[in-house]
């Protein structure tokens, strides 16, 4: 899972495309990319001429409105590839920005001097905890809801089709432990994609694995890693 600022174009989002029969790279054809912003309706994304960079890596553009979510989920296709799927979790700020300001904060405390240094000296620390709390939202943290956790399902039968209509299935591992069931709702979004709304018992951990399953689909296996 990636951090970008939300509301905000991405020029060149990269991603690569292998053959759904032999595992060779997609060189050719015209992948077809679709959103979906904090678990509403799928939609295909402006962009219809992606870029091939090179030995099967694509890029393409992303406009602000189809950033516009706190998490969003990025499906492509291709007639020949496997599908390829991105959960992107969004923040007002990212890290450079935040980085910036906290420095900046940090200089300010530094030049503080004179017979008002004290009120001074709080105002700015107050500062530089609300910029130190604003980084807490950037990624899963740990026990506490994550609504519209995105993954894809494919077919058992050829391991590439996007699997639709299934009845879903999701455990969690936490920190090493045994595989339990999550708590939260799983509903399809689309084209094989399911999203999962995760409940505080279902990220209460450092690393958390979890694992989606279907009985005509493979499974599919997601870890991540929380922040406190």
């Amino acid at each position: 899972m990636s951090i970008f600022k939300k509301n905000t174009a991405v020029t060149g989002f990269p991603f690569t495309l292998i053959s759904a029969t032999d595992g060779s790279a997609i060189t050719t054809g015209t992948p077809v990319g679709y959103v979906t912003l904090d678990g509403g309706a799928q939609t295909a994304i402006g962009d219809v001429t992606p870029v091939h960079e090179g030995n099967g890596q694509w890029t393409f553009d992303l406009t602000g409105a189809e950033m516009n979510g706190d998490v969003v989920g990025f499906l492509i296709t291709h007639v020949s590839a496997i599908n390829v799927h991105f959960t992107i979790k969004t923040d007002t700020k990212i890290v450079s920005e935040v980085s910036t300001e906290l420095a900046t904060a940090q200089a300010d405390l530094d030049i503080i001097t004179g017979a008002d240094g004290v009120n001074l000296l709080s105002a700015t620390q107050a500062s530089i905890d609300a910029i130190e709390i604003d980084t807490a939202s950037m990624g899963i943290t740990k026990n506490a809801t994550f609504s519209n956790f995105e993954f894809p399902m494919v077919l058992t039968s050829d391991h590439y089709t996007a699997a639709t209509g299934l009845t879903v299935t999701g455990e969690k591992s936490i920190d090493g432990g045994a595989f339990a069931a999550v708590s939260g709702a799983i509903a399809e979004v689309g084209s094989g994609v399911y999203q999962c709304d995760l409940l505080a018992a279902d990220t209460n951990g450092d690393v958390i694995t979890y694992k989606f399953s279907s009985a005509t689909a493979d499974d599919t296996i997601i870890t991540v890693t929380t922040r406190a």
